[in-house]
Order: structure tokens, then C-alpha cells, then sequence
């Protein structure tokens, strides 16, 4: 991002709770409560603007370390970004420096997931059991404590038209980190779906300092603006062969678009940060 991109600056001196209900409208936050009644800010949504991406990339810097904050959003591509340190496979393991708890401008630990669809996407959704969630998940923790972040697979299929797509996921220190490195120098990062037709085929990681937020703002920012070419260009192309099938068969086409527009209904659980 350009100096005159990075012209947004948040006052530190508003509580976060106050910054977040002041999103830009592309982006959305997610407010929960722990067993002990702390209070966890999950942000999700694409970065399509340079400005909107300056802005969540201070609020991760001023407030990690502070609060429960994290970030997630899926990307319809197949390719973890090069910003990442990739592995083969559905898990790794991440080295924790004993010290790095301690080291200045050491925010969170950024991670990503590329998974693979056995079957197109509105198959899938269209053979969705309603009854039982299904979710896409990402496991961090050591032999003494885990936590996760989940995601529905209904939201994520909507927005994918190939074979495949990422998650890229954000935990500020406060959240996770410190009750990890308290018990050992290593943390597994694990990704899974409870979706027979979903897999994992690599994963990523990246520890984020002051010095490299920007770098995964920069990130996110490139898989958004490829996100909405695909789609743009796929929902055209789509969209044709739609007309021409229906020109064919318009009540089997009909039949099979309000099943899936039935599906895509279903709504996450999370509770909206009131606006």
C-alpha cells in the first residue's frame, strides 16, 4: 500500500468495541462471550479498498494483545498465497520462540488452508443434510490447550464456482497464543471439514509482527481483488449457460435453482455486533 493508501488512522484512544461498530459495510464483526464472560471480536469480509484494508490492519495492530480478536475469510482460488510458510497436507507444526512472547511489535499468528471439492459446489450444497452443521474447521493448540475457529460451509460454497478455495485466518496473541506458549515452545495448527466431499491438500502459517501487518493486508487485499474478478467473470459465464440450458429445459432449471436458493438460506449462529 502507498503512503497516501495508508492515510486512515485510528484514535486509540475509542474503545475497540466503539471502532468495530464503525466498520466499513464490507466488512462485518462477530461478537461472542467466553465461558468466563470475556468478550472475543471475530472480523470478517474482503478487502477490495485500499482504505478499508488500512483500517483493519491498524485496528489488528492497536488492539492485539489487548482483546480476543481475530479475523477469517475464504477466497475462491486453490493457491496459498506465497506470503505464507506452506506445508503438504492438513496440518503443521509451528516453532514458538520461548521468547516471543516477550519480542516488541509481535501481534498473532496469521494461518491458511487450501482446500479441494470432490464435487461442484452447488451439488454440494444442494446435498447438504440440514439437520447437522457442516463446517469447515482450524485447530490451534498444543497436548494442554486447543482452541478453534469454525466456519459454515453453506456461506462459503455461495461465493466458490471452481474446485476449490482457501481460508485465511487471523488470531491476535491475546486470544489464543499466550495460553499456548505458557505451556510449550511449539503449537499444531490443523484444518479439517466434517464434509466428505471438502479435503484439505496444504496449509500455511505466518507470525505477524508490526513490521509485517501490512504485508498480510497486502495479502488479503490481492485474493479479494481476485475473488471479485472471478466472480464477476464466472457469474457472466454462468449466467449464459443458464439462459441457454433454460432455453432447453426451463422447469428442471427452476427446480434445481430454488433448492439451492433454499439451501443458501441457512444463517450463521454468531451474534452481530449491534450497529
Amino acid at each position: 500500500m502507498s503512503t497516501e493508501d495508508r492515510s486512515c488512522k485510528i484514535d486509540s484512544t475509542i474503545p475497540l468495541k466503539e471502532q468495530l461498530e464503525s466498520l466499513p459495510s464490507d466488512l462485518q464483526c462477530y461478537e461472542s462471550r467466553g465461558m468466563e464472560g470475556d468478550t472475543s471480536y471475530l472480523i470478517c469480509g474482503k478487502l477490495t479498498h485500499p482504505l478499508t484494508a488500512s483500517l483493519l490492519g491498524e485496528i489488528l495492530q492497536e488492539y492485539s494483545g489487548q482483546h480476543p480478536l481475530s479475523y477469517q475469510e475464504t477466497f475462491p482460488q486453490c493457491k496459498i498465497p506465497d506470503w505464507f510458510y506452506s506445508v503438504n497436507g492438513s496440518s503443521l507444526t509451528l516453532p514458538l520462540n520461548p521468547s516471543l512472547e516477550s519480542m516488541e511489535g509481535w501481534k498473532g499468528i496469521a494461518v491458511c488452508a487450501a482446500f479441494t471439492l470432490h464435487r461442484h459446489p452447488f451439488l454440494i450444497l444442494d446435498n447438504l443434510d440440514t439437520n447437522n452443521s457442516q463446517t469447515i474447521e482450524c485447530h490451534l493448540g498444543n497436548r494442554n490447550y486447543t482452541c478453534g475457529m469454525t466456519a459454515n460451509i453453506t456461506e462459503i460454497l455461495t461465493f466458490v464456482e471452481g474446485r476449490g478455495f482457501i481460508w485465511i485466518l487471523y488470531a491476535a496473541r491475546d486470544s489464543i497464543l499466550d495460553s499456548i506458549l505458557n505451556e510449550c515452545n511449539s503449537m499444531t495448527v490443523t484444518f479439517f471439514s466434517n464434509n466428505q466431499d471438502m479435503m484439505v491438500h496444504s496449509c500455511g502459517n505466518q507470525v505477524v509482527f508490526d513490521q509485517n501487518m501490512e504485508e498480510l493486508m497486502e495479502t488479503i487485499m490481492h485474493c479479494s481483488k481476485t475473488t471479485s474478478e472471478s466472480w464477476s467473470s464466472e457469474n457472466i459465464t454462468r449466467q449464459q449457460s443458464l439462459d441457454d440450458h433454460d432455453h432447453h429445459t426451463p422447469h428442471t432449471t427452476m427446480t434445481t435453482m430454488t433448492a439451492v436458493l433454499a439451501v443458501m438460506t441457512t444463517t450463521t449462529t454468531a451474534m452481530m455486533v449491534a450497529t
